[in-house]
């Protein structure tokens, strides 16, 4: 859906002269990444308003954007999934907040510190979405373990001052983008087994 109206915008574009045709794709793909970003915030900031998150929301948002830029994960096989499943995580994700918001919850900090390790462990996922060289990968190996840092001193000053708006989302985003890299591996490994 995004990927058709990024492709007719463009070429509405290089049709009334406004653009080149021979930057084509790399229009295209800037459109698409432009639209895709903003149908996820206006769902995050839609689903945010309801459950009365949006704060939170942004939050487990932002972070999920820098540390699934640079970790990697799991990633569907068409765009529709991709978007179904991204807003179906922002409204678990809501869901989630409105339950823990009330309490800074222990169980919540061990399961983040265990993604957190995850995370570390196994970023960043490769895929042929995403095709990385060694330096990239230390780059991003590099740039996910000081985002991991800066979550967990995020999480480990609100859980101590119990300051719940900013402590779920942290924890939720290092959670989530650990369940992301383990489907990221798992489809790697199932996609290498068809091969051979």
């Amino acid at each position: 859906m995004l990927n058709e109206l990024s492709v007719h915008i463009i070429e509405w574009l290089i049709s009334v002269h406004s653009i080149s045709e021979a930057d084509k794709e790399l229009y295209v793909y800037g459109s698409f990444v432009l639209l895709s970003n903003i149908f996820y915030i206006s769902v995050t900031l839609i689903i945010g308003f309801i459950f009365h998150c949006i704060i939170e929301l942004l939050i487990v948002y932002i972070s999920l954007f820098f540390l699934r830029s640079y970790a990697g994960g799991y990633h569907a096989n068409s765009e529709t999934k991709c978007e179904i499943i991204t807003s179906l995580t922002i409204l678990l994700s809501a869901i989630v907040i409105s339950y823990y918001i009330q309490s800074t919850d222990f169980l919540l900090l061990i399961i983040s510190i265990i993604s957190a390790l995850i995370i570390i462990l196994f970023s960043p996922i490769l895929s042929k979405e995403k095709p990385l060289d060694s330096v990239e990968i230390k780059k991003n190996k590099s740039i996910t373990v000081i985002t991991i840092c800066i979550l967990c001193a995020s999480i480990a000053v609100t859980f101590i001052w119990h300051i719940e708006m900013i402590y779920v989302p942290c924890c939720l985003s290092l959670i989530i983008e650990a369940i992301s890299l383990l489907g990221g591996m798992i489809k790697n490994h199932v996609g290498n087994g068809r091969k051979t």
